[in-house]
C-alpha cells in the first residue's frame, strides 16, 4: 500500500511538472529565476523537461506493471542522487 502511495504522489508531482516545463518553458525559466538567451536554451529545458514527464509516466505505469516498479525506483534514485551530488 506505501509503495502505491509513494508511486502515485511521485508520479504526478513529475508528470504535471514535467508537462508544464515542456509547454511553457518560459515559466518554468521565470520559476528558476533564469535568463534563457536564445532557442537552444528553450529546447534544452524542453528536453530536460520532457525526461521528467516521463519519469513521472514510468512510476504512473509501474503501479499496473510490477516488473517496472524497481525500474522507476532505480530511476528516480539515479537522477535525483545525480542532483544531489551536482
Amino acid at each position: 500500500m506505501t509503495d502505491k502511495i509513494i508511486l502515485i504522489v511521485i508520479g504526478l508531482e513529475w508528470l504535471i511538472f514535467g508537462l508544464i516545463g515542456l509547454i511553457s518553458p518560459v515559466y518554468i525559466a521565470a520559476l528558476l529565476d533564469m535568463q534563457l538567451g536564445s532557442s537552444i536554451g528553450y529546447n534544452e529545458l524542453r528536453a530536460m523537461y520532457a525526461f521528467f514527464a516521463c519519469m513521472g509516466f514510468t512510476a504512473l505505469l509501474s503501479l499496473w506493471n510490477v516488473k517496472l516498479k524497481k525500474t522507476a525506483y532505480l530511476l528516480f534514485c539515479i537522477v535525483l542522487g545525480c542532483f544531489l551530488i551536482g
